[in-house]
């Protein structure tokens, strides 16, 4: 083999291992991984069940992957109704709306991932990240 037909040998073998690459692996690394999928199906609310009731009104909020949350609204208060939440996460209230505060606060955690999420519902506003 000669000197140049082994420089082409050599181009060949380089031009052809870069497109064996995935896109993005040799500028990155190759740490160009998709997170894992989410092993439970996100949990979703149920609108069905809002409405009117005895003592008020419920409506409902999608909190990302984290699950639903429900709330129970009358005239003058809003409180917490309920909290489905997906496999993984948990939540915790960190205010819910008894007597004057007016105003449900949750705040949704993800332990494998870390994620995390909140719902803040106050009268005229609703805060979901």
């Amino acid at each position: 083999m000669t000197f140049t037909s082994c420089r082409h040998a050599v181009a060949v073998a380089v031009a052809v291992g870069a497109l064996a690459l995935p896109a993005g692996a040799s500028a990155k690394g190759g740490k160009d991984t998709p997170p894992p999928p989410n092993p439970s199906p996100t949990v979703l609310c149920d609108y069905s069940l809002d409405g009117p009731t005895d003592g008020g009104t419920v409506f409902s909020n999608q909190v990302g992957d984290a699950g639903c949350l429900s709330v129970l609204a009358t005239t003058s208060t809003l409180r917490l109704s309920s909290v489905q939440v997906t496999r993984g996460w948990t939540y915790e209230v960190t205010s819910d709306g008894e007597g004057s505060n007016n105003r449900v606060a949750v705040d949704f955690n993800n332990i494998a991932t870390g994620q995390r999420m909140e719902a803040r519902i106050e009268s005229g506003k609703t805060v979901i990240r």
